[in-house]
């Protein structure tokens, strides 16, 4: 299923369709799934539905290490910095200290 195709319009119901969530440039600060057992997967799953809301940055708050190990190596760590760099334009990011 693509992201911007709905099964309803969701103004029928009153609510407020992925056009009239965009105009309020939405930023969500709430994305945990840098921290997930399989990151990489937990993040694509999530861009689904920032797109579908029509969310403008999506801010990550766990880049870099573990929360025991904040500063060592993390096995995702190449493949994060690939799907910000990608994304750089939506996504926004804070480390953890």
């Amino acid at each position: 299923m693509n992201a911007r195709e709905f099964f309803i319009n969701p103004a029928d119901y009153g609510l407020p369709t992925r056009e009239e969530l965009v105009v309020h440039r939405i930023w969500d600060n709430h994305f945990h799934g840098f921290l997930a057992k399989n990151p990489i997967e937990q993040y694509e799953r999530n861009k689904f539905f920032v797109e579908r809301m029509g969310i403008e940055h999506n801010i990550s708050q766990e880049i870099g290490g573990t929360l025991d190990e904040p500063f060592a190596p993390y096995e995702y760590d190449a493949a994060i910095l690939k799907i910000l760099e990608r994304n750089k334009d939506r996504r926004r990011l804070l480390p953890r200290a």
